[in-house]
């Protein structure tokens, strides 16, 4: 689905694949995304429109969360399409967005030992539940959440409006909010703790079918910890080789790293993307964990 998508849409589609068991099947997972450089409303319409004209469109389910005038929401900047795939009776997500916005959201830091967070977790998908409809309200007080939903709203327009005209965001910023989150975390009783899950994983448990690839794979392992990438290859793929063997050995190779790499330290996938610098841009777990 990668593959196909981004022939049609003109952009790289970078997302994650995966093998089937103890098979020799292989799919991808039910993710993938287009980074813009710029966050344009017209640009964004133009690829949903040569989405809904094909094949793969019929069908599609587009949640608009662009919100580029909209500073009161939660999650802004991008665009989330679910396709049908029909080969296996399952539904693959596409991202439009850009990618410093992903790693506003998706930058890991470090809650506790042992324990890491993102911001889409903790705050949107975390804290914000907690506190909805005035429940908890003397905890809410405490804990600071109020003055920390609004330096985030802050600071989200500031990357929304960033993105739109393709500049950088502050990154300072993002420091200082990754520790006024750790902080509001830390202060949620473990009942109220232990019934979230504070780092995102976007794709779940999706599959969609695999293509064939005529672009690059690649396969990695990263000390988000330290900061270094331990290990990464990319494979160029040709019409002359066996698809499916290239991607047997990179997966027998990507299990032997997940078991010597373990999370929460390590990050390790096996991805189609053109570069692992490309991939890991459009992932943000595989960056550098924020420590206290």
């Amino acid at each position: 689905m990668h593959e196909r998508l981004s022939e049609l849409l003109g952009h790289e589609v970078v997302g994650e694949v995966t093998r089937v068991g103890d098979t020799r099947a292989h799919l991808d997972v039910g993710l993938g995304r287009v980074c813009l450089d710029r966050l344009d409303g017209a640009e964004v319409e133009e690829l949903l429109g040569r989405l809904r004209k094909s094949p793969l469109g019929a069908g599609a389910k587009v949640r608009d969360r662009l919100r580029l005038e909209q500073p009161k929401h939660l999650v802004r900047g991008l665009v989330e399409v679910q396709v049908a795939d029909e080969t296996l009776g399952s539904t693959y997500v596409l991202q439009l967005t850009t990618a410093p916005l992903l790693a506003l959201y998706e930058r890991r830091f470090v809650l506790e030992p042992g324990v890491h967070g993102d911001l889409a977790g903790v705050i949107c998908r975390g804290l914000a539940t907690v506190f909805e409809g005035g429940r908890e309200a003397p905890l809410r007080q405490i804990s600071g959440y109020d003055d920390l939903q609004r330096r985030y709203l802050e600071q989200l327009d500031a990357a929304v409006r960033a993105a739109a005209t393709g500049d950088a965001p502050d990154p300072h910023g993002f420091t200082s909010l990754a520790t006024a989150a750790r902080d509001c975390w830390q202060m949620l009783p473990w009942p109220l703790r232990g019934a979230l899950t504070p780092a995102s994983d976007p794709a779940g448990q999706r599959l969609a079918s695999l293509d064939e690839v005529s672009g690059r794979t690649v396969l990695l392992a990263a000390d988000v910890v330290e900061g270094e990438m331990v290990h990464e290859y990319t494979h160029q793929h040709h019409e002359l080789e066996e698809q499916q063997d290239v991607l047997g050995w990179m997966s027998d190779v990507h299990q032997a790293l997940l078991e010597h790499y373990q999370p929460p330290a390590f990050q390790c996938a096996l991805a189609r993307a053109s570069s692992v610098a490309r991939f890991v841009q459009y992932f943000p777990r595989y960056q550098p964990v924020l420590a206290p």
